[in-house]
């Protein structure tokens, strides 16, 4: 599924506070990433007028989930579509995004993932390709990324 291309108009301050995340990850250790990662959490939340939810690591998390009773993300690692994607699950639960906690789990997934996703590709196109490739991004085939290739070039 082509959850990378769903969201086409993504809030220019949710970008650039991405584009920041994603500046020097490569070469940040762990402590330096879950760091980059709150303050991320940080920046979307006063995007969005939410209240901020928490970041914590949990070994057994996965990898990760959001506890909508708590406002809480649990990840297991370090990952930035994680981070976002669960992100997504507390901008449902508070009423931020079209999408509610309490709709049916595959709407709640998707638009999770499509989110996500989108952001991602949007800010750093040739990375988010190389690693779906590579098989490091979930959701998304290389031959999705034929299929939009194949829709430019047709167009």
């Amino acid at each position: 599924m082509k959850y990378h291309l769903k969201f086409r108009n993504i809030n220019e301050r949710t970008l650039n506070a991405t584009r920041e995340l994603l500046q020097g990850w490569g070469e940040a250790d762990d402590t330096l990433r879950w760091i980059k990662m709150d303050k991320w959490v940080g920046k979307a939340s006063a995007i969005y007028g939410m209240r901020r939810p928490l970041v914590g690591i949990t070994r057994t998390a996965g990898a990760g989930y959001y506890r909508r009773d708590t406002n809480e993300i649990h990840m297991a690692y370090p990952s930035i579509v994680t981070v976002m994607h669960e992100f997504r699950h507390a901008m449902q639960a508070q009423g931020k995004a079209p999408v509610a906690i309490t709709e049916n789990l595959n709407a709640i997934e998707d638009d999770a993932r499509a989110w996500s996703l989108s952001i991602y590709y949007k800010i750093a196109p040739r990375l988010f390709r190389r690693l779906v490739r590579e098989g490091k991004i979930l959701h998304i085939t290389p031959d999705d990324l034929l299929a939009r290739r194949q829709e430019t070039i047709n167009a």
